[in-house]
C-alpha cells in the first residue's frame, strides 16, 4: 500500500500499514513483517545545506557520512555505498552486513535522499532483518519512492525524453474502453459521497495512413455520453509520435434551450505555429508559436508516445504537453515528471484474467504534472509484451472546488 508518512514530501509503498512515532522532529514509520522479522522503516527530518563546490559536483556527497555513522552505530560493515537518485533526487543506496572476514550477507540495506536543493528534507528508507534479506525486496521498497506533497515543488525536472518516443512500437487495431468517473469536493474527507459518479464506453481506434507527404498514426476515440455523443481525432507522426493535428466535434442536448448543441474544435501545427478555433456555443481562434518544441496533446495520444518508451523499472524523464485551454489561461504548455515505478504480477486487471501461461506482466508509469499548485496524475498500466497495450488510466484531476479521478479500463479488442 502507497504510504505518505506524517508531515513527509514524499510516498513509498508498505507491505501494510505502518505505526509511526509522534516525534515531529523526525518522524518515523515502520512496519514489521509477521512472517520473517522484516523490519521496513522510513524516517525524514529536515535541514539546512550549505552548497559548496564538492556538494556541486557531488549532490550526494553529505549523505555518504549518514551511510557511515548507521553502519558504525549497528555495528555492521558497510558492503555498499554508492551515488544513485530517487525520483530524479540526489540519493545513496546503502547495503550493511555483519562484520566478518568472510563474506557478509545484507542484513541492513536502503538509500539516504536529498528531497531538495537548500533547504532539504532528508529521507531515509530502509529494510532490516536478522536474516538475509533478498535483493528484490529491497529494490522493491526504495524504487517505490515518489515526492508527494511539497516535495514535488522541489523535484527538479528531468531530461526531456520526446527522442526515445518509438512508433514502430504502437500497433493498429480496435480497443474498446470503460471509464468510471467520479467527481467529489476538493480536500474532502475519504468517507462523504462523491457529487457525480458516472460511467461510459469509448472506442479507440489507431491506423496507419500516408497524410500530406508524411506517413502518420490517426487515432480516433468515440462515444456517447448521457446527453449526447462525441469524437476526437488525432494525427501523429508515425515516427516520432508527436501530434500535429487534432479535430473534436461533440453534441449535447441542452435542456434549458431545448435543441441539440454541435461542438466542434480543430488544432494544427503549421510551420512551427499551433493554430486553433473552435464553433458552436464557444466561439474563437488562437495562435501560438512552438517552433520545434515537441509537444504532446493530452488523452489517447500522450497514453500511445509513453507506451512507446524503453521502459524499465526506475525509468525517469520529462514531457512537454500542449494546453488548447491556454487561450483563456495564457498558459499554453505544461511539462509532467515521467517514472516508472515497480509492479507486480497481476493475477487480473480491467476484467482481464491471467491465462494458464502465469501472471499478467505490466509497466506502471506514474506521471504528475511539474510544479503546478495543485498537479495532475496519471498512472498508466501498461501490458509488458511486444503489444504494449494500454490496459488501465488512472487519471486525477483537481480544480478549485472539485476533484475529479476517473479510471479507464480496456474492455476488448476486435
Amino acid at each position: 500500500m502507497r504510504f505518505v508518512p506524517p508531515g513527509g514530501w514524499y510516498s513509498v509503498e508498505f507491505p501494510a500499514t505502518p505505526e509511526c512515532g509522534a516525534d515531529e522532529g523526525m518522524r518515523d514509520c515502520r512496519y514489521v513483517d509477521p512472517a520473517n522479522g522484516r523490519v521496513f522503516r522510513t524516517r525524514h527530518w529536515k535541514i539546512r545545506l550549505l552548497s559548496d563546490e564538492a556538494l556541486r559536483k557531488d549532490p550526494s556527497r553529505n549523505l555518504k557520512g549518514l551511510v557511515l555513522n548507521t553502519a558504525r552505530s549497528e555495528g555492521l560493515e558497510v558492503l555498499l555505498n554508492n551515488a544513485t537518485t530517487a525520483d530524479g533526487f540526489a540519493a545513496i543506496d546503502y547495503r550493511l552486513g555483519a562484520q566478518s572476514n568472510s563474506p557478509s550477507t545484507v542484513q541492513a540495506a536502503g538509500q539516504f535522499i536529498n528531497l531538495g536543493e537548500k533547504v532539504i528534507q532528508i529521507v531515509h528508507l530502509s529494510v532490516d532483518g536478522r536474516e538475509a534479506i533478498p535483493e528484490d525486496v529491497i529494490q522493491r521498497f526504495v524504487k517505490s519512492f515518489r515526492a508527494e506533497n511539497g516535495g514535488q515543488g522541489l523535484a527538479p525536472l528531468p531530461p526531456s525524453i520526446a527522442s526515445l518516443f518509438q512508433g514502430s512500437m504502437v500497433k493498429p487495431g480496435v480497443f474498446t474502453y470503460q471509464r468510471i468517473t467520479e467527481t467529489a469536493v476538493w480536500e474532502q474527507v475519504a468517507d462523504r459521497e462523491p457529487l457525480n459518479y458516472s460511467t461510459q464506453t469509448t472506442r479507440r481506434t489507431i491506423q496507419r495512413k500516408r497524410d500530406k507527404k508524411r506517413d502518420a498514426l490517426i487515432v480516433t476515440v468515440s462515444g456517447r455520453t448521457l446527453t449526447g455523443t462525441f469524437e476526437e481525432r488525432t494525427w501523429l507522426d508515425a515516427k516520432t509520435l508527436i501530434p500535429y493535428k487534432q479535430v473534436s466535434r461533440s453534441s449535447r442536448f441542452d435542456a434549458m434551450l431545448a435543441k441539440q448543441q454541435t461542438s466542434t474544435f480543430q488544432l494544427e501545427n503549421i510551420n512551427g505555429v499551433w493554430r486553433g478555433e473552435s464553433t458552436g456555443p464557444f466561439k474563437g481562434k488562437f495562435e501560438h508559436p512552438v517552433g520545434d518544441t515537441p509537444l504532446l496533446l493530452a488523452g489517447a495520444a500522450l497514453e500511445l508516445a509513453v507506451s512507446s518508451l524503453p521502459l524499465e523499472e526506475g525509468f525517469i524523464g520529462s514531457i512537454r504537453v500542449f494546453e488548447p485551454d491556454g487561450f483563456i489561461t495564457q498558459e499554453f504548455h505544461s511539462d509532467w515528471r515521467v517514472l516508472v515505478m515497480y509492479a507486480p504480477d497481476l493475477v487480473e486487471i480491467a476484467g482481464m484474467q491471467a491465462d494458464k501461461k502465469g501472471l499478467i506482466k505490466t509497466f506502471k508509469v506514474e506521471l504528475t504534472e511539474h510544479k503546478a499548485k495543485s498537479p495532475r496524475k496519471l498512472t498508466l498500466w501498461i501490458e509488458n509484451s511486444p503489444a504494449r497495450r494500454i490496459l488501465q488510466v488512472e487519471t486525477f484531476v483537481p480544480d478549485r472546488q472539485h476533484a475529479r479521478t476517473s479510471v479507464n479500463m480496456l474492455q476488448t479488442k476486435q
